[in-house]
This record gives structure tokens, sequence and C-alpha cells, in this order.
């Protein structure tokens, strides 16, 4: 009966997670079209369809305080940034190499493509896309990050 049991549970145990998008084998990163169109949104495009992704597809939403996490903010960065994120400090170097690595560790689970999604380019000192990204969001929520107006 107990062996019964745990085949049971087996079978009803999820296996590895697949892709959350699960594209063709063919599928390569610059198929993709990515547009940030509000601080928490990205509308996702691969040959023709369309879908609106948020953190959560992503896996990028912290369980403890339900906030995006720093991969989030590393792939609007990249949006803002239109797929080019230049590195001026070499101190900011191995700090930004990790998250730019996490996130496309996180990118590679969401879409099931093998290959590199960003990649360190080193004589222009920057992480490039390999996908087309941009921030398509309303000019006044590109400028939010610059603190209240005063009034004139």
């Amino acid at each position: 009966m107990a062996a019964a049991g745990e085949r049971l549970l087996a079978r009803l145990s999820p296996g590895p997670p697949g892709p959350r998008w699960p594209l063709p084998p063919d599928a390569r990163w610059g198929e993709l079209t990515f547009r940030l169109t509000a601080d928490e949104a990205i509308a996702c495009t691969f040959r023709g369809q369309t879908r609106q992704l948020d953190p959560d597809f992503f896996g990028m939403r912290s369980a403890r305080n339900r906030k995006p996490t720093a991969s989030w903010t590393a792939l609007k960065a990249l949006a803002i940034e239109r797929g080019v994120v230049p590195i001026a400090d070499p101190k900011q170097v191995g700090r930004i190499q990790k998250r730019y690595q996490l996130l496309g560790k996180e990118l590679r689970a969401a879409f099931g493509i093998r290959e590199a999604p960003i990649a360190w380019h080193s004589g222009d000192r920057c992480y490039r896309a390999a996908f087309v990204i941009s921030d398509e969001r309303p000019e006044r929520a590109r400028r939010s990050f610059a603190g209240p107006r005063r009034a004139a």
C-alpha cells in the first residue's frame, strides 16, 4: 500500500519547471521584442504573437514583500538603455555582472532558449541584449526618477 501511495505522489509532484512561454526549438533571442509599457509590465512579441508580461511571469517578485526583484530592475534598466548598459565605473563590474548573469538565467528559464540573452562586451565595456528591448512608457513615467517638479 505504501508503494502505491509513493507512486501516486511521484505522478502528482511537479517535475522540473519548464519554460513559462515555451517557444519552438529553433527560437532565437533576436526574434523577441520587449517593450516596457509600465513600471511592472512588458509587452513581449515573438513571431507576431504578443503577450503582456509582469514580474510574476518571470518569477521576479519578492515572496516576502511582493515588490519586483533586482532582476526586474535590471530588465527595466536594459529597456531604458535600449538594450545596451554601459559600465563606466570598473568597481561596479563585478556587482553588475552577477545581476545580469542572474537576469539571463531567469530569461532562459522563462522562454527555454539556451543561448545567452545578455552578453558582456569587454571592448565596449557594456552588457548588450541579444533581443530588442525598449522603454515605451509615457514620457511622464520615464521622467519619474527625477523627483517631484518644482513650481515655477
